[in-house]
């Protein structure tokens, strides 16, 4: 019994083998640097490079840019002022007041008068014929007829001018609620390309870490997915830059390349009173000042079928001579 415990004291007492110093799965207990789990038996940095992910490439619409007009920055004053001299539906308001007053004109004119040449039996038997004169005849019109059917015309062109007026209002608002959009669009585009920048210097700084081996392939990976998403958000604000402006520069009448907008966003803005806007749109809204002028019209025209009943005077005189009488009538 004594033998066996002195064999067991010796043998606890014996050198580890070198087989003895490897773990399981083939992990060497003695690596300064081991494995941070028995699966991960991937080879150490620094025995194999591996290059890190490619940079994707930058689409041809982004890198083209956005092509600008040579002119100058657009004000909002300047586009303003070219939307009442260009706009179409502004021209058009203007047609339709010359139209109305032309009318106006035509219906104050009194009748043309009419000269009449008469001739009866006109080279029978080689003769003159029996009677040959001229006629002159006016009509005189009655009733204050001519000057109704004038006040009737002159308050549709005052009604029409009623209307320019608020096609002008309404061209005017579009265009100051289109400019400031676009506006801010193309700030929102400025502010994109500086977030790009900002992606692509994060896709280079990854791959610095990555070849120094403090990153990952999957932070390089992650690093790509946030340039191409700022491309991709870049490329959206650009586009609706691009279909803004040329909205703007239908309601201004202007056919030009997208051009840099000037002003400030920010800026101190006066609050409204609901009682003053209230009483002005009441007593200056062009929509019921043309609808008043229109009224206006429409009671002139009443008194004018009025009088339609009561008959003109027709003055007619002639002058002739009679061949076979010898005498003048």
């Amino acid at each position: 019994m004594a033998l066996i415990v002195s064999a067991s004291v010796v043998s606890a007492q014996q050198p580890i083998q070198d087989s003895q110093r490897i773990g399981p799965r083939g992990a060497d207990v003695n690596d300064p640097n081991p494995p941070t789990s028995p699966d991960d038996l991937r080879e150490r940095v620094g025995e194999k490079f591996t290059e890190p992910p490619p940079v994707p490439p930058v689409p041809e619409s982004l890198a083209k840019g956005m092509i600008y007009s040579e002119e100058r920055a657009l004000s909002l004053q300047t586009l303003e002022s070219m939307a009442c001299s260009r706009n179409p539906t502004l021209t058009q308001a203007q047609a339709q007041i010359q139209s109305e007053m032309g009318k106006a004109i035509q219906a104050g004119l009194i009748p043309n008068p009419n000269l009449i040449y008469v001739g009866e039996q006109w080279g029978v038997g080689g003769t003159a014929g029996e009677w040959q004169g001229a006629q002159f005849q006016q009509r005189i019109v009655t009733a204050r007829k001519l000057q109704l059917s004038r006040a009737k015309f002159l308050q549709l062109t005052r009604a029409a001018e009623w209307r320019a007026l608020e096609q002008q209002y309404q061209v005017l608002n579009d265009l100051r609620i289109q400019f400031w959009m676009t506006l801010g669009q193309q700030q929102l585009v400025q502010l994109h390309n500086e977030i790009l920048k900002n992606a692509e210097d994060a896709v280079v700084t990854a791959r610095e870490l990555y070849n120094l081996g403090q990153a990952t392939r999957a932070e390089v990976h992650q690093a790509n997915v946030l340039v191409q998403r700022a491309r991709l958000d870049l490329l959206m604000f650009r586009n609706q830059l691009q279909a803004n402006w040329y909205e703007l520069a239908a309601i201004a009448g202007i056919r030009q390349s997208p051009t840099p907008l000037e002003g400030a966003l920010e800026a101190p803005v006066s609050l409204i009173d609901f009682e003053v806007a209230l009483d002005r749109l009441i007593s200056e809204s062009p929509q019921i000042l043309a609808a008043r002028a229109k009224l206006q019209a429409d009671e002139i025209k009443v008194k004018r079928e009025t009088v339609e009943k009561i008959p003109d005077i027709v003055v007619t005189y002639g002058y002739g001579r009679n061949f076979e009488a010898k005498e003048n009538t």
